[in-house]
């Protein structure tokens, strides 16, 4: 309805000298490069900071959820058309909106989606109850919303082929190493979108991205220094958390005292103006100053004489690893400059590359994660999740910033993860028109529009 509603004012608005070339019209291909790669399909796959935004780009145009956020973060209807909660949050009952056509041909089911949700949160008790669709817990989920309005709450299904089958925007045309297409969805319950393809190319240097701004690509992750006159640029707020993850089970890192060292000798302005070119904050909080207003409580500060001293306290000190992603350029120099750090503390750190994030060759880990929520609750217990720190879980039934601070700073006090700092993310485009990113990097890719050629 929206987009039908954005060609009628489009139509009227152009009644005497509006060119064509500007009016929201249907058909063309956005072409994208990125420089993250996906390797699989599954909506359950966990890609980090780098992989994102296709993961992201994926579930969001392939894929519907029972709730989406409007542009100031609100929860406004989706797959479900109403809602209501008993037990103090505990119980949550959705009504579906009927008749949505799924990519394969049949109509989704509320089996359907208590498999994906199940599947995704296996803490909730999801089940049919007649007409809707009931979710249950042992404690209360104040912002349950939020988190259902998350990518990783996506509606979809994988089929005997691998393919991932949804009732969004877009359906999966072809997936190959590289690269991956989309075509159009005709019967989308939200109207047909403007665009007739989507097609990503993946693991693009930034370099070779900028080069192909305009010509081979119309849109970008990044911002780059040389771009077209005509291009746009938009920014999100810090979403992206970086921070040190400890193998906690590997007797050399076990010692508090030395995880503390570590944090402590953490130059974190450093890597903040150098590497991160002084985009986004350092920090030592999981959350962001934006999200949860208490982020410059937590002390950030490099503290060299104490890590020393805390150092010269643990025995059987034996020289350590610190991992990151083999394909991520900057999380190999963020490990790289930590280990400068460490070694000025007196700890022996070696960076190493690796293919699977917090994998059990190394000690230490550098890890990007993207806050997908912008309510600091759901997106603190969903960071829970992916640090493995499952005190965390306990921020889905609180919603004042004082708890939240104190659940956040209880679970850093062993120093298991230890933050650095938040980023954005940027896009540039060129020619693309009703582009919006939001504040958390969500992008409602079904309402975007190409400039017809000329």
């Amino acid at each position: 309805m929206k987009r039908i509603c954005l060609l009628l004012a489009a139509a009227l608005s152009a009644a005497g000298s509006l060119q064509a070339a500007t009016r929201p019209h249907f058909g063309g291909t956005l072409r994208i490069e990125t420089q993250g790669s996906l390797t699989s399909l599954d909506p359950k796959s966990n890609a980090n900071a780098e992989d994102s935004f296709l993961h992201d780009l994926l579930l969001t145009s392939v894929c519907d959820r029972l709730v989406t956020l409007d542009a100031d973060g609100n929860p406004r209807t989706s797959l479900a058309t109403s809602w209501r909660s008993e037990r103090d949050g505990r119980s949550w009952y959705f009504t579906l909106r009927a008749g949505v056509a799924m990519h394969n041909g049949g109509v989704l089911s509320q089996q359907t989606l208590i498999a994906a949700l199940s599947s995704a949160n296996p803490g909730w008790r999801v089940r049919a109850e007649e007409n809707e669709v009931l979710i249950q817990s042992d404690t209360p989920l104040t912002d349950l919303l939020f988190e259902l309005a998350e990518p990783r709450n996506s509606i979809c299904l994988l089929n005997a082929d691998g393919q991932l089958v949804g009732s969004g925007p877009f359906q999966i045309a072809a997936f190959q190493f590289g690269h991956f297409d989309l075509n159009a969805f005709e019967d989308s319950w939200q109207g047909r979108p403007f665009l007739d393809h989507i097609h990503v190319e993946m693991n693009k240097p930034l370099a070779d991205q900028a080069v192909d701004l305009p010509g081979r690509a119309d849109m970008i992750e990044g911002d780059v220094a040389q771009r077209p006159s005509n291009s746009l640029v938009q920014k999100t707020q810090p979403i992206e958390l970086i921070a040190l993850a400890f193998a906690i089970n590997r007797p050399a890192v076990s010692d508090p005292r030395l995880r503390q060292a570590f944090a402590l000798a953490l130059d974190r302005e450093s890597i903040f103006s150098v590497l991160l070119r002084r985009q986004g904050e350092a920090s030592a909080s999981l959350l962001p100053e934006w999200l949860s207003g208490y982020a410059h409580l937590f002390t950030a500060s490099q503290d060299l004489l104490n890590a020393r001293r805390l150092v010269s306290h643990v025995n059987g000190l034996s020289p350590l690893s610190i991992g990151y992603e083999a394909n991520d350029p900057l999380a190999r120099l963020i490990a790289e400059r930590v280990a400068v750090n460490a070694r000025e503390a007196g700890i022996g750190l070696q960076p190493i590359s690796q293919t699977n994030g917090r994998s059990s060759t190394a000690d230490i880990a550098v890890v990007r994660i993207k806050i997908e929520s912008p309510n600091p609750a759901a997106a603190l217990a969903t960071l829970g999740g992916a640090l493995r720190l499952p005190a965390l879980q306990k921020a889905q039934a609180e919603n004042s910033a004082e708890a939240l601070y104190t659940l956040e700073s209880d679970a850093l006090k062993d120093y298991t993860v230890i933050p650095i700092a938040h980023v954005p993310e940027a896009f540039t485009a060129v020619c693309v028109h009703d582009w919006q990113v939001n504040r958390w990097g969500a992008v409602n890719w079904g309402d975007l529009w190409m400039e017809a050629p000329k």
